[in-house]
């Protein structure tokens, strides 16, 4: 009789993990990644540094406010990245042909012990932003320990691979 029960609850467990590998997943649609882009955890827009798999800045508008985050390269985009910066000079060229000067400066998230010169998230303010719909801006950051040029286009993302 416990062989019997024995063979019925392996075969079973055989049928259910036969189930389980050849059922595709479900994927909350919400969370789904469109194919090829990256997940930008803060909602924003994704700005690959020279190369998506060096790093990325994330930038959100709000209102007159822009909010930027450097995260990691690849599908690492969840991680922040620390730069030595305490501010970003931005060129901001408008939809209309003129440009603007924005000056982003650190906002160290306390909890994940930042501090200036040792920050991930920036911030900005300027009345002209919240008349914008969509903008390209320059500058350059020293991320992972070299200087590097810094392109953003927004809302859209910037990734020349």
């Amino acid at each position: 009789m416990k062989n019997n029960i024995a063979i019925v609850l392996l075969s079973l467990a055989v049928v259910v993990l036969g189930i389980l590998l050849l059922v595709p997943k479900q994927q909350n649609q919400k969370n789904c990644e469109p194919e090829g882009k990256h997940k930008a955890y803060h909602e924003g827009s994704l700005n690959a540094i020279t190369q998506c798999e060096n790093g990325h800045f994330e930038i959100k508008v709000v209102d007159d406010s822009l909010e930027g985050w450097f995260v990691g390269g690849g599908q690492d985009t969840n991680r922040a990245v620390r730069v030595s910066s305490d501010k970003i000079e931005l060129t901001v060229f408008l939809p209309d042909g003129t440009n603007k000067e924005l000056l982003l400066t650190a906002s160290p998230l306390n909890l994940a012990g930042e501090k200036n010169g040792d920050c991930s998230h920036f911030t900005a303010a300027a009345p002209w932003l919240s008349d914008i719909k969509t903008f390209q801006a320059t500058g350059k950051i020293n991320f992972k320990g070299k200087w590097q040029p810094l392109i953003i286009q927004y809302p859209e993302g910037y990734d020349r691979d």
